[in-house]
């Protein structure tokens, strides 16, 4: 029988807990906006927070967001270097509608209390 990634009563997150995945989220969110310095402070908040909390659907939230900004990183960079022959940029838009699935999929999981699996 499948778990059911929805919490149960005995799992709950705090609020204060809570508060800080939607902090890391919408820095995450907004860092195009910033030089990409939201999405490292983003980055070190979900290192902090995964190792402190005992909450699985919190700590699933925050290595989802770590996951997540190491691969834009990497991949940014290779798909930068891959401007010089033009094939880096269809990848570079390609990847940013990736980014921007990732985090409305975050959003949702996390209004609706969900884990996000690996």
């Amino acid at each position: 029988m499948e778990s059911d990634p929805i919490l149960t009563p005995g799992q709950s997150a705090s609020e204060a807990e809570r508060t800080t995945l939607l902090v890391a989220y919408v820095l995450q969110v907004i860092s195009p906006f910033t030089a990409f310095l939201a999405s490292v402070i983003s980055v070190v908040i979900s290192y902090i927070k995964a190792a402190e909390t005992q909450n699985e659907y919190i700590r699933s939230h925050h290595r989802y967001l770590i996951r997540t900004f190491w691969w834009t990183l990497i991949l940014g960079f290779i798909f930068g270097l891959l401007c010089w022959i033009v094939i880096g940029i269809p990848l570079l838009i390609g990847l940013g509608i990736w980014w921007i699935y990732r985090m409305v999929r975050g959003f949702i999981a996390y209004s609706e209390r969900r884990s996000m699996p690996l």
